[in-house]
């Protein structure tokens, strides 16, 4: 499947964070975005969430396995931290990659240790995969981000701790290389 666009990557990890998340699809949909999910562990969540294929952590169902459940057509995307897993994932054949932290994740404790933009260009040269970047990234350094290799990013904390979610995807999708969607 061809990845174009914005995609948002969306987890449910419960039913009181169920209607949440919904509306941070819908939101993020209405300014444009296209939906992965992550993080599906019934199938309640994933009737919500497979609009267009998962991500998966480095813990998470190997990739043939996803591959065969979820079919050709449904984007695959792979966390990866170092060098190692994103050779590891590029023999496998995903849609993509999410490649970080690249700055102090917001949204997490417990993260892999952060590779700084340096670490982002350096792997560039293993994978011709499009590369996400993720990790702590805030709408003032997507063009730095990209710049140095990656295809895209993925955030959290810039967009849920918005004042105006819909104007912070609406800036995030403004600022990356190509994009279609309107100035904010």
């Amino acid at each position: 499947m061809k990845i174009d666009g914005a995609y948002i990557r969306a987890a449910v990890a419960n039913r009181r964070e169920r209607g949440f998340v919904a509306s941070m699809v819908e939101l993020a949909v209405g300014a444009g975005a296209k939906v992965v999910a992550e993080m599906i562990e019934t199938e309640e969540q994933a009737a919500l969430m497979l609009q267009l294929g998962v991500h998966l952590g480095q813990g998470d169902l190997p990739l043939d396995l996803a591959r065969k459940v979820m079919g050709q057509n449904k984007l695959i995307g792979i966390s990866t931290h170092n060098p190692d897993q994103v050779r590891e994932a590029t023999a496998g054949k995903p849609d993509y990659l999410g490649f970080g932290p690249i700055f102090k994740p917001y949204s997490k404790q417990d993260h892999d240790p952060v590779v700084g933009l340096e670490g982002l260009r350096a792997m560039r040269s293993l994978t011709s995969l499009p590369v996400f970047a993720i990790g702590g990234i805030q709408i003032d350094q997507v063009g730095e981000v990209t710049r140095v290799g990656a295809n895209g990013v993925a955030v959290i904390s810039a967009i849920i701790k918005a004042p105006d979610i819909s104007h912070a995807v609406k800036s995030f999708l403004a600022q990356l290389p190509g994009s279609a969607s309107p100035a904010v």
